[in-house]
């Protein structure tokens, strides 16, 4: 019986160290393979999710850059080309004669910004109309209600209204009377 002890105590220290020699050569390279990849795993996720977050990002300029370009173009279409600035004269004329008022240009002169400020280019008019008060205000009516583009990006700096006297109408039309207006406006149209 103490034989077979001996050989049951042997055959589990062979087992036992089998097992030890088991874990310290294939258990703990695993276990160190396991913490590696786990490792490279999130180090690999977070890449991922930089690379997620870069391309959200890059949609959402790419977006913006688009409806900034479409706006950059509508409004590329809004100023007036120096080519265009004659027409839109004649323009305003028309639009005199179709309000019934006398249309006069009193000044012109053109604004362009050194390259140093963010400013428009425009073109500065002061321009006189006689008529009657109704006219004056359909005149400006039609000004700012232009529907063509080219026409629309207009500001009214400066308007003075003076009502005409029999002295003041020695120099104009016969069409107009005592009573009726001269207004002076300066008005800007934004230039490319």
């Amino acid at each position: 019986m103490f034989f077979i002890q001996r050989k049951l105590l042997a055959t589990s220290i062979i087992c036992l160290i089998i097992f030890a020699f088991f874990i310290y050569l294939i258990i703990f390279p695993l276990i160190d393979k396991i913490k590696k990849s786990s490792e490279e795993y999130l180090s690999n996720q977070e890449i991922i999710n930089r690379l997620d977050k870069r391309e959200y990002m890059y949609k959402k300029l790419q977006k913006s850059y688009n409806e900034k370009n479409s706006d950059l173009l509508v409004t590329e279409e809004i100023l007036i080309r120096n080519e265009e600035i004659a027409s839109f004269i004649f323009t305003l004329e028309k639009l005199a004669r179709q309000t019934d008022n006398i249309f006069e240009i009193k000044t012109a002169s053109s604004f362009s910004p050194s390259e140093k400020k963010e400013e428009i280019p425009f073109l500065s008019l002061k321009i006189s109309l006689f008529g009657s008060f109704l006219n004056m205000l359909d005149f400006l009516s039609n000004l700012e209600n232009n529907p063509y583009p080219p026409y629309r990006l207009i500001e009214i700096s400066g308007l003075s209204i003076k009502k005409l006297e029999e002295k003041n109408l020695i120099n104009l039309e016969e069409s107009l009377s005592v009573g009726d207006l001269e207004t002076i406006l300066d008005i800007k149209v934004y230039i490319q």
